[in-house]
């Protein structure tokens, strides 16, 4: 696997900026995005504040996995009106993953510019819960050939961020940088 630099104020490396570009082309100020080897969660917004950076890098969140009709969802919760949502619908090798980092970036929508980086340990108990969940989803898909954006639409339609973490599994992180400016 190829290894690809990401530096901070510097535009993402093709690859990835590619997958932003996709997803961002969208007219909404915020768009979110995962891929799978490893875990990486691109959180893309128009006009990135500094209050946004320092929240992503420094501040305390919580980290949740639920499942709604099957579908499994991750939430990331920043607190005070900062938490996005993201449906799970595949990720690639669930059975021979090691480990349970994951790495969460904020992009400036406008460039594909790389704002803030924050690596986590995911509980083991709930990494397997992710795996098991789009597992389940992925034979379920093959199975009875639904169609998966219609019913991920339908639990956006009737629930809100907070719904879909009230009904998970969740992991709080602190950090207590002194640097952090909070």
């Amino acid at each position: 696997m190829e290894i690809s630099a990401f530096i901070l104020n510097e535009s993402l490396p093709h690859d990835y900026k590619k997958i932003i570009e996709e997803i961002g082309s969208t007219n909404t100020d915020f768009a979110f995005a995962i891929t799978d080897e490893p875990i990486n969660l691109f959180i893309v917004l128009s006009g990135v504040s500094d209050n946004e950076i320092n929240r992503v890098q420094h501040g305390a969140f919580d980290f949740t996995i639920s499942t709604i009709a099957n579908v499994p969802f991750i939430v990331l919760d920043f607190y005070d009106g900062l938490s996005f949502d993201m449906s799970i619908s595949s990720m690639r090798n669930l059975k021979s993953r090691e480990g349970n980092a994951v790495n969460i970036f904020l992009v400036e929508k406008k460039g594909c510019v790389l704002k803030a980086t924050r690596t986590i340990g995911v509980d083991n108990k709930l990494m397997n819960k992710l795996i098991d969940d789009v597992m389940y989803l992925q034979r379920e898909q093959k199975e009875k050939q639904f169609n998966f954006e219609d019913r991920v639409a339908n639990i956006f339609f009737s629930n809100s961020t907070l719904d879909i973490k009230k009904v998970g599994s969740t992991q709080h992180f602190e950090r207590n940088d002194t640097n952090a400016g909070l």
